[in-house]
């Protein structure tokens, strides 16, 4: 142990001016009175006695945190202030560089080859061949590193998924875990997922989503990526009904089940959709549409960093999120941990679920149109362009 000099002890105060940083984490850890009683002893040649030991353990601890970084649950709930139910501008910094880790970039590469491309770990084009693949978002909700997604990400003719996390240099593989079309939900999680360690997010509480309240996104919105989005819950869905197929449209019904929102007729590619799958609408969620699906999969927020729902469809300027009641109940249907053996519970799954399936009744999901510029003649000569700008 390092301790201050005799002549820093001047009338039972200590000169912090001339202790070393030693110094300061004892004073911090122990109070300064008992680093005056052992700095005291040592001065008289005495033994400190149990005094010394419990120093000495607070000092090993202190080294094991700082050099340990223990993988957890994420939130903000201690960061949140109990006195206020918004985020101040410093606080959604805060919130923003804390949860961005637990959201990835999904890109699924589509079973037709791509004629002019290559795909790596960057996915590096020749000439940009959109309609071969799809980008979207995910969240990370276990320490394995399971990601869930939406179903629309990984159509039935997919040939490879990647994932990629903000401090991520490459892409790395994954695969299939689940996916259920109707829900428009799926896991994957790391092909090499042994010794994978990763921060999770947690589900939040049905009972205290409620009108008018602010929610955060973190999104690739046109492939801007690690967008934090603000905005607030119009309506969410008010109780665990069953939408009728047909229903009369003058009884305006609040409660938000797809039943309730989609119209077969006029929102073709949303109808496999189940009828009583529960949504959350939400306000001023700007940059998603239907074609740029890049931010579908990104998790909703509540202020103390609970994840709520997940991103799925906009109507008309409004988003809609799949309810995390919805999110919770399937993720325990399918995620499970480890067996004591050692062995993956989700490895038959993902093998079976892998493969493209036979006679699945869901749409294809529609081309994707994005604004395309010409290369310049150094962009030629290099041969492959880099796509996207995750």
């Amino acid at each position: 142990m390092a301790s201050c000099p005799e002549n820093l002890i001047l009338q039972d105060k200590i000169d912090l001016t001339r202790c070393s940083c030693t110094d300061f984490v004892l004073i911090s850890l122990i109070g300064h009175e008992t680093v005056l009683v052992i700095e005291a002893a040592l001065t008289k040649g005495e033994d400190p006695g149990c005094l010394w030991v419990a120093v000495h353990l607070l000092l090993l601890l202190l080294h094991l945190s700082l050099v340990l970084h223990d993988v957890m649950e994420v939130t903000f709930e201690e960061e949140f202030p109990d006195f206020d139910v918004r985020l101040s501008p410093q606080l959604r910094k805060q919130f923003y560089e804390k949860l961005k880790h637990l959201v990835v970039v999904i890109d699924t590469k589509l079973e037709d080859e791509t004629k002019n491309g290559i795909w790596d770990d960057r996915y590096t084009l020749e000439e940009e061949d959109e309609e071969k693949f799809i980008r979207g978002t995910g969240v990370i909700m276990n320490s394995r590193g399971f990601i869930l997604t939406c179903a629309q990400l990984i159509p039935p003719n997919f040939s490879k998924i990647q994932f990629r996390r903000v401090n991520d240099e490459s892409f790395s593989e994954c695969v299939l875990v689940a996916r259920k079309a109707d829900l428009d939900l799926a896991v994957v999680r790391p092909v090499k997922d042994e010794g994978v360690v990763s921060d999770f997010g947690k589900f939040g509480f049905r009972e205290f989503i409620d009108v008018g309240m602010e929610v955060f996104s973190i999104a690739h919105p046109r492939d801007l990526c690690y967008s934090l989005v603000i905005g607030q819950v119009t309506v969410p869905c008010l109780y665990d009904g069953t939408a009728p197929s047909d229903y009369p449209r003058d009884q305006t019904p609040i409660s938000r089940l797809v039943g309730f929102v989609v119209d077969d007729k006029l929102d073709d590619e949303l109808k496999h959709l189940a009828k009583d799958l529960q949504l959350i609408q939400i306000n001023n969620f700007h940059g998603t549409n239907n074609l740029e699906r890049t931010s579908f999969g990104a998790p909703v927020f509540d202020s103390r960093g609970r994840v709520i729902g997940l991103n799925t469809f906009v109507l008309e300027e409004m988003d809609f999120a799949i309810h995390m009641s919805v999110l919770e109940k399937f993720w325990k249907e399918n995620v499970s941990e480890p067996q004591e053996n050692g062995s993956d519970p989700q490895e038959s799954v993902s093998e079976h679920l892998s493969k493209p399936q036979e006679n699945v009744s869901e749409p294809q999901p529609p081309k994707r149109k994005r604004r395309k510029r010409k290369r310049s003649k150094a962009e030629k000569q290099r041969g492959n362009l880099e796509a996207g700008s995750c």
